[in-house]
């Protein structure tokens, strides 16, 4: 179960109770913040919850292939059930003259393209990567995530709402420790370490191998 824009928007105006007429922050503000919040999120876990995983297949049309525009980083790169290696551009020139016609077995990020080995143009790519989550256009707009988030959602934005020139201070500092705790438990409850391999992450025991992108 998530909540909406709306529903997140009633639970900042309860959390803050100094400004029921709406005269410090109007709907507009409140709205700013809460998308605000909803990037911090993802952002200090690295965007490891499972909300955030995502998936495309694809038959390119030539050598590179423009990434999804939800995309933020690499998980793993698939031909034929096989993974491809990540590489860079320039480590290809290194081996090649030229790209020719072959089975890939190695891809790049350039460009906000994937780009791979070969100009073969009769095989399909499966991708998996991690997504971001874009902010609420409506108040309908449901959450991405369930409704456990939207308290630390609320804290965040208190503590925006406190930085600001209307703001105290300390409310500010109490806040953001809150937000903190309040993550804390939410990795605790969503995400945690695989006992097999610490190096590797899991999400509510889904699998979540990280392989970040390389950007020129």
């Amino acid at each position: 179960m998530a909540s909406t824009r709306s529903e997140i928007r009633t639970k900042l105006r309860n959390e803050l109770k100094v400004d029921p007429n709406w005269k410090i922050w109007s709907d507009t503000i409140l709205n700013d913040f809460i998308d605000t919040s909803y990037l911090q999120i993802q952002q200090d876990w690295n965007l490891d919850w499972q909300e955030n995983d995502a998936n495309t297949t694809y038959t390119p049309a030539a050598q590179e292939t423009a990434l999804p525009t939800d995309f933020w980083k690499v998980v793993l790169v698939r031909y034929n059930w096989n993974e491809l290696i990540p590489t860079t551009k320039i480590d290809l020139k290194r081996i090649y003259n030229t790209f020719v016609s072959w089975t890939p077995y190695k891809y790049y990020i350039y460009s906000n393209k994937l780009w791979t080995d070969t100009i073969t143009t009769s095989w399909t790519i499966d991708l998996d990567y991690k997504k971001i989550n874009p902010w609420f256009t409506w108040d309908s707009d449901t959450s991405d995530y369930p409704v456990d988030f939207d308290s630390a959602i609320v804290k965040y934005w208190a503590y925006l709402a406190w930085s600001g020139p209307r703001g105290n201070e300390n409310a500010a500092t109490a806040k953001l420790q809150e937000y903190n705790l309040n993550l804390k438990r939410l990795r605790s409850l969503y995400i945690f370490n695989d006992v097999n391999n610490l190096n590797f992450w899991t999400a509510r025991q889904a699998w979540t191998y990280r392989f970040d992108a390389i950007y020129f």
